[in-house]
């Protein structure tokens, strides 16, 4: 705090005390001649060095320091702003500024050319780089090699950094407080900027979560202006101005800076002497009213787990017979059927469909107002989602005699990080509503993406719109659709099926997305659901494309293992199955499923994750145990539950499990999970090379303090591990993950378990 302080006080006594310019200065009477004939002066400003900072800063030294000049010589010091400092010095070497200010001598003597002369520093600095306090204690200009670092755009840092360190990933946000912000939520990896505007608000507004990590020698702030050589009389003009400043002019410059960024909050104990009776009656009054809270808390607490187990039950039980249902039924479309049997099996056809989106949407409507979801962002490929939305309702359109558009109007779509599980939910919604009420026209999907107004080269937003040409929405009902058991059409909408809660979940997913649902609808003309998503570029994975383009007619070979317990899905799924052109056997549990697997024979698994004796999770790992021990090659473990959460997946992926299928399965699902072709010695040669580079990352992340880094990426390795059967490394990976999430581990045993896992590999 001293420290910056006698800076600034330094600030005032070199603009004072100003020294001669590079050449000698005109004597006074040329001087006055020249101003009398320049009233004004043209001053450029880059994007940095104008305006205000938010959040409180004062005015830039440069501009403060010249509105004292103006009013001291009667020149009028005229300043116009350009977005880059690029721009700043082609307006000056144009002739349309007269001064050039700048924040660093390296660019200005690289760019303003000969033929300028310079005034002495107002200020001298250095340049800092911030980052989290969670993060490294010391950073240096190497360190942020392949990082993101945050800076004020549009000045000396943008060009710098372009110029000279293109490996650095820039991200140029619009003032001081963004930049903070993005270090503060992990967006940007640190920033840097000028010590005299960056210490004040990290000691304000960012003491526990921001520090100062380090300096960058190679690039020292030097305040000051430049002048055309052919104008010596203006600079002196500058400075002697400066020198007309008083003390008293300086000390209120010293106090603005003091009383804005400096204040000190009052301590706990001035609070404590002040307001001690007050806070003794508040603090009596806290405690009673804490007491009545926490005893409606445990009542409610009593009432919600009693509901909560009651949904449960209700819910798998009701799931199981409804899927059974639409399985069934969809099996039996499959059969030859007459002109009036295959109407009646499409009307069971859409009214099973309907009943399992009620059903969804209830539970997740119920889920997500307890509790919420994490969202599984991973790369996605948008186009292909809507495209698979679409075909589902094709037979609902085509029988209304409905057409489907599915528009890119900007062109292809980039990889996208995305919940492709939750766009797919929402989209498959907003489509439902459009075919439930247009008769005629057309329903269409339309995608396109931007990059959201920002200079990042990653950042992007995705817009997704659904529109149909159906009866709309009156307006005064626009204002209620995205309620709970809102409905558009009142009677009408209940007639059709629903009960009024998919938006409502829409709007609820896309909220925790940070995302935003935006509709528009007339009467007569139809409506138009826009959907906008953060989200950000990603490559492009290998093998997205779906593997099967055929029909589902029998084509697969061997014996499958069907595990489930509930007779109806056992007897429908095992006809799919054998509609396949599979072999069948069956098991009603895990024990049972595990003998049978010990017997061989057995070419994929459909695993049920929800078994009376123990979980479908422990009986894929038993099942992967038993590969490790008799070195057979890995079978395909197919999940399938009517569980489609996160948690789930996750588990699914940590038991060893290479797909996870949601009920009802239908036949294309099916078959593509059966039939993907899985090269084991390809994939353990993939796993060896993946998990090779995994475990740089993880030694880095260790060297870094980042544990819960390093212990992410072992958990996805030990997944690989078991999918492979190489259960050795997955025990060790296992031991490892304990390990990360001890704080008393040492670090030495750590890698040296590293070493290990590495030589079995």
């Amino acid at each position: 705090m001293m420290a910056f302080v006698a800076r600034m006080a330094l600030l005032m006594m070199v603009c004072v005390a100003c020294a001669a310019a590079t050449t000698a200065p005109p004597d006074e009477a040329a001087v006055k001649r020249w101003a009398a004939a320049h009233p004004a002066v043209e001053v450029v400003l880059d994007d940095q060095l104008g305006g205000e900072v938010a959040g409180g800063e004062a005015n830039p030294l440069v501009t403060e320091y010249l509105k004292l000049a103006s009013r001291n010589t009667g020149v009028k010091f005229e300043t116009f702003k350009v977005k880059s400092w690029v721009e700043a010095v082609k307006a000056f070497r144009d002739g349309r500024a007269d001064v050039l200010p700048s924040l660093s001598d390296r660019l200005l003597t690289a760019d303003a050319g000969p033929g300028v002369i310079l005034s002495t520093p107002f200020y001298v600095g250095r340049t800092l780089i911030i980052s989290r306090t969670v993060g490294p204690e010391k950073l240096d200009l190497y360190a942020l090699k392949g990082r993101t670092v945050a800076f004020r755009k549009g000045g000396a840092y943008e060009e710098w950094l372009r110029r000279e360190h293109p490996e650095i990933q820039r991200v140029p946000l619009d003032d001081i407080v963004q930049v903070l912000a993005a270090v503060e939520s992990g967006i940007a990896y640190a920033a840097v900027g000028v010590d005299v505007s960056y210490y004040p608000i990290i000691r304000r507004d960012y003491p526990l979560t921001l520090h100062v990590a380090g300096d960058v020698p190679e690039m020292p702030i030097t305040v000051r202006v430049a002048v055309r050589a052919d104008q010596p009389e203006l600079l002196a003009l500058v400075q002697g101005a400066l020198e007309g400043i008083g003390d008293g002019e300086n000390k209120r410059i010293v106090e603005r800076w003091l009383q804005t960024v400096y204040l000190r909050a009052p301590t706990l104990a001035q609070i404590i002497a002040i307001y001690r009776t007050q806070l003794l009656i508040g603090a009596g009054l806290l405690l009673f009213s804490l007491y009545w809270m926490r005893r409606a808390q445990l009542i409610s607490k009593r009432s919600e787990k009693q509901k909560t187990m009651l949904l449960a039950v209700v819910s798998h039980e009701v799931r199981n017979a409804v899927n059974a249902v639409t399985s069934s039924i969809d099996l039996l479309g499959r059969t030859s059927l007459d002109g009036p049997q295959r109407d009646l099996m499409a009307i069971a056809a859409s009214s099973s469909r309907n009943l399992q989106d009620m059903l969804r949407n209830a539970l997740d409507f119920a889920r997500n107002e307890s509790a919420g979801f994490t969202p599984d962002l991973d790369a996605c490929d948008a186009y292909a989602v809507a495209r698979e939305v679409l075909h589902s309702h094709h037979v609902a359109l085509e029988g209304k005699g409905v057409k489907t558009r599915l528009q890119l109007p900007l062109g292809p779509l980039p990889w996208l990080l995305l919940d492709s599980a939750r766009l797919r939910q929402v989209l498959d919604n907003l489509v439902g509503n459009a075919v439930k009420f247009t008769t005629k026209g057309h329903v269409g999907v339309s995608l396109w993406q931007d990059d959201g107004g920002t200079a990042s080269d990653h950042v992007r937003r995705l817009y997704v719109e659904v529109s149909d040409s159906g009866e709309g929405i009156p307006d005064a009902m626009q204002r209620t659709v995205f309620k709970a058991f809102g409905q558009a059409h009142g009677a009408r909408s209940r007639r059709l099926g629903g009960a009024g809660l998919g938006l409502a979940v829409c709007r609820d997913i896309v909220s925790q997305l940070g995302g935003t649902l935006e509709l528009t609808s007339a009467v007569g003309v139809g409506t138009t659901v826009r959907l906008i998503l953060p989200t950000s570029l990603v490559p492009a994975e290998d093998g997205e494309e779906d593997a099967w383009h055929g029909d589902d007619e029998a084509a697969g070979e061997g014996m499958v293992l069907l595990v489930e317990d509930h007779p109806a899905n056992r007897q429908v799924l095992a006809a799919q199955l054998r509609h396949l052109g599979y072999e069948v056997a069956t098991a009603g549990d895990g024990r049972e499923a595990i003998d049978r697997f010990g017997m061989g024979d057995i070419e994929a698994v459909l695993l049920d994750c929800e078994l009376p004796d123990m979980p479908g999770y422990d009986v894929a790992r038993e099942l992967r145990a038993i590969e490790g021990r008799d070195h057979t090659g890995p079978v395909k473990l197919v999940a399938i539950s009517a569980n489609t959460g996160e948690e789930h997946v996750r588990r699914c992926e940590a038991a060893g499990i290479d797909v996870v299928l949601g009920k009802p399965l239908d036949l294309p699902a099916l078959r593509r999970a059966l039939s993907d072709p899985f090269d084991i010695g390809q994939a353990r040669e993939t796993f060896r090379v993946e998990s090779r580079a995994d475990l740089q990352h993880i030694r880095r992340a260790l060297d870094q303090g980042e544990r819960a880094d390093a212990s992410r990426a072992a958990h996805r390795m030990r997944g690989g591990a078991l999918i492979c059967g190489v259960t050795d490394v997955a025990e060790a990976l296992d031991e490892l993950e304990a390990l990360l999430r001890s704080p008393k581990a040492d670090v030495d045993a750590l890698h040296a378990l590293l070493e290990r896992i590495e030589t079995m590999l």
